[in-house]
């Protein structure tokens, strides 16, 4: 059998003084003399009313299932907002703190931002009302706190919160050790920190007496943080007119990068030569794959532009809109270098 928790034995223990017509000082000095803290004291007795009748009733207990639905949107709700802000901050220093040594594509960076955003948009609203609602009812009536559903969910988060930061910390130490603590890696670790210390924050406090409160330091700390979310996303990837530029040019660099391939197999067939001019018929380059290629811009129509530089070496190049804005992707796996000035993918042939 197991164990009844603290809640249940105070609960049992008030009932039964009640019943015996003692009153509420004395079972609280009773309760304090057995080494209950004073918020358990509170807790304990905040569950009953405050008439003199003996015996008294006790107020209704809630139906584990519908406690248990509410408390569980919350915990996912809070938990995905988390989660989001965490992904978020990542991508944006990513961006705005490039690592050269790690060529990471803006577009899946632009992809990161967008989803943390979306994920925001629907689930922060989610926990506000949520928050809300439950600090409504606890402030009405204290005993909701010392339900099991949120008594069980709250340890959970707390669990988790206390690894992530524990975690953190040793990622820490080992990095520091190591001689490879970087502002981009600090940063990262400080957004994970905060953010598992403000959930941490939050259910600690829905255990206690601060579950009444509607703003709660937690929920402020997370509002700002989504404020700056969102106000960083606009200044980093400007609108969604931005968005779809910035797709057009990875498409366009896209475009580039498979036809250096075929130049170079165009090369190999005609005696390891480059050709002065690109093919662009499937005929002319038998073998090569021009058939599933594109040789000009799918916006505009205007043929990219192939130019031999020298015997071992050529370009291929397109007009993008935004050519700063356009992180070359694989080049190392390709052979390419991207010339950001110009708009081309640099690549070398060597002869077989």
């Amino acid at each position: 059998m197991r164990k009844p928790d603290d809640a249940s034995r105070l609960a049992s223990y008030v009932a039964a003084a009640r019943a015996q017509g003692q009153g509420r000082e004395e079972i609280a000095e009773a309760l304090r003399n057995a080494g209950w803290s004073e918020s358990d004291v509170r807790n304990a007795l905040s569950g009953w009313d405050d008439a003199s009748a003996v015996p008294e009733t006790p107020r209704p207990s809630r139906p584990w299932a519908r406690e248990g639905l509410l408390y569980g949107l919350i915990f996912v709700a809070l938990g995905v907002t988390a989660w989001n802000i965490a992904s978020f901050a990542f991508a944006a220093i990513a961006i705005l703190l490039p690592d050269l040594k790690t060529v990471q594509a803006s577009w899946w960076l632009q992809e990161e931002l967008l989803w943390s955003i979306s994920m925001l948009v629907v689930f922060f609203p989610v926990f506000l009302v949520l928050h809300l609602w439950i600090a409504g009812r606890a402030a009405a009536d204290p005993t909701h706190r010392l339900s099991l559903a949120a008594r069980r969910f709250a340890y959970v988060a707390l669990f988790l919160a206390a690894v992530a930061i524990l975690v953190v910390l040793a990622v820490t130490i080992y990095t520091f050790l190591s001689g490879e603590v970087t502002e981009r890696f600090m940063l990262k670790a400080l957004t994970v920190a905060i953010v598992a210390g403000v959930v941490f924050m939050y259910f600690q406090q829905s255990l206690r007496s601060e579950a009444s409160r509607r703003w709660p330091s937690p929920v402020i700390a997370l509002s700002v943080m989504v404020v700056l979310v969102v106000g960083v996303d606009w200044w980093i990837t400007d609108s969604p007119h931005s968005r779809q530029i910035l797709k057009r040019d990875e498409t366009r660099l896209h475009d580039l990068s498979a036809l250096a391939p075929f130049v170079r197999c165009v090369a190999q067939r005609n005696n390891n030569r480059l050709p002065e001019k690109l093919p662009i018929r499937p005929e002319d380059a038998p073998g090569c794959g021009a058939q599933d290629l594109r040789f000009s811009d799918p916006y505009t129509g205007k043929p990219y532009l192939y130019e031999k530089i020298d015997d071992r070496t050529f370009r291929l190049c397109a007009d993008f809109e935004r050519v700063t804005m356009v992180s070359p992707f694989d080049t190392e796996t390709l052979g390419i270098r991207f010339d950001g000035v110009r708009g081309c993918i640099v690549a070398l042939y060597v002869s077989r």
